[in-house]
């Protein structure tokens, strides 16, 4: 394990990282990353408790300290011990697989008090094991984190000097505080101007500005994974005349435009964010980039179009420096009350609700092995938990689709995996209908998937 010297000066949040984690704070909403790990049989349990030993001291276990000032930016520290790994006894059926994940997610993880991830480890019936890692959204995202676990995986993990939760008191903490403040005083300047500028924060939506029977009530997700053998996703792309990178902005489209989740022009908006990281000492937790763009039905089939919609959409992620990028440095000096009506504006979409795309490619082979063996598959997925009946009323419904593929020695078990969440703006889909709309996706586009 080593240890970057030059890390602390960055132990404060960026201000993209303050408001994913002062959303969490203010709504009540989480945002997770799971890795799930599929067994033919059992797991070496000593293998993955050394897997989340070495995540306990890399880079990815932290947890947010909040500042002395409460208009400064927080902190990232270390947590005061770390999550065990859970090791269920009994084994479960085969068929439970995602609702033994989505579980993993309850009770929802803390990126303040902590514990901000944790591990589990279940067995089914059919002789196969499962092992979960569930980690807050606050802490790092799908790049980030995949990245600091495949570091723990091979033994890698870099210490980034992280000083341990509330030891940073006294004057001196204030001081650096009030510092930090006026180094960032441009920036909210620009970003005070921004906000009056733009009138986002003004008037209210329309969505929003009456209450709705039930807008209280927690809404269940709805969830599925499906996987395809990778070569023949890969020929099934090209006899398409794509690649896959095509072929999964296609089943976006086509699942979007089938569970309604379209603009009132009948387009899908895709929503696609782009890596930003710059390796294991970048300590953002976020670090991306969102290219927006919207693709007529039409074009849903034409792989030369969406490959330039993808062009579009990686080139104004990689820009980014959009108006809601300055008005992030005012999170700080916010209120919840506040925190809550930014969020308002900037995911009120009225007519007009994006599809959030990740294709994080072919991940490193050694993610396959938590265990420090081959899995026979690996899932990566996302989770939303504590969503309220009014958050996707704003939103005009919720759909997400996450993809990725890791090259592994097996030729057999190199698989593309597809995870896809859905929920219409009511909150009345089952997971049964998005099955059913995934498995409609997949034979249009002429695809042979495995729904999980």
């Amino acid at each position: 394990m080593s240890r970057h010297p030059a890390a602390a000066a960055r132990f404060r949040l960026t201000n993209l990282d303050q408001t994913a984690w002062a959303l969490a704070d203010a709504t009540g909403r989480s945002q997770l990353v799971q890795a799930i790990w599929v067994y033919d049989g059992p797991i070496d349990a000593a293998g993955v408790q050394r897997f989340a030993d070495n995540f306990a001291v890399g880079g990815g276990n932290r947890v947010v300290e909040r500042a002395r000032l409460p208009f400064a930016r927080p902190r990232w520290v270390r947590p005061p011990g770390a999550a065990p790994v859970s090791f269920a006894a009994a084994a479960r059926p085969r068929a439970d697989l995602l609702r033994w994940a989505d579980e993993c997610a309850d009770p929802p993880l803390d990126p303040e008090a902590g514990p901000a991830w944790r591990v589990a480890v279940q067995p089914f019936d059919d002789g196969s094991t499962a092992v979960a890692m569930t980690v807050s959204h606050v802490i790092g995202d799908a790049y980030g984190g995949f990245q600091e676990i495949g570091l723990a995986i091979a033994g890698r993990g870099v210490d980034l000097g992280y000083s341990a939760a509330g030891s940073q008191t006294g004057l001196a903490a204030t001081v650096a505080d009030l510092a930090q403040v006026i180094r960032d005083l441009p920036a909210t300047i620009r970003g005070a101007r921004e906000w009056w500028r733009s009138g986002r924060l003004r008037p209210r939506p329309a969505s929003l500005r009456a209450d709705a029977p039930g807008d209280d009530r927690i809404v269940s997700i709805p969830a599925v994974v499906a996987r395809v053998q990778l070569e023949r996703w890969n020929r099934r792309a090209r006899d398409a005349g794509g690649n896959a990178a095509t072929l999964l902005a296609a089943f976006a489209v086509d699942l979007a435009g089938r569970v309604g989740h379209t603009g009132a022009d009948g387009r899908v908006t895709l929503l696609i964010p782009t890596n930003l990281r710059t390796g294991p000492h970048d300590l953002r937790a976020n670090a991306f980039g969102f290219g927006r763009v919207a693709v007529p039905a039409a074009a849903g089939r034409d792989h030369d179009r969406l490959r330039a919609v993808l062009d579009e959409a990686r080139t104004t992620g990689l820009a980014g420096d959009g108006p809601e990028d300055s008005m992030l440095a005012l999170v700080p000096g916010l209120t919840r009350r506040g925190v809550r009506r930014l969020a308002d504006r900037f995911f009120d979409y009225a007519g007009d609700p994006p599809t959030s795309l990740s294709n994080l490619g072919i991940l490193p082979p050694e993610l396959a092995s938590v265990d420090g063996t081959e899995a026979g598959w690996f899932i990566a997925r996302p989770i939303d938990v504590g969503v309220r009946a009014r958050d996707l009323r704003r939103t005009n419904g919720h759909l997400v689709v996450v993809a990725s593929a890791i090259r592994t020695r097996h030729h057999d078990r190199r698989a593309w995996t597809i995870s896809v969440e859905h929920a219409d703006a009511a909150g009345e889909r089952t997971r049964d209908d998005l099955r059913a709309a995934v498995r409609a996706t997949f034979d249009a586009l002429g695809v042979d998937g495995h729904l999980e």
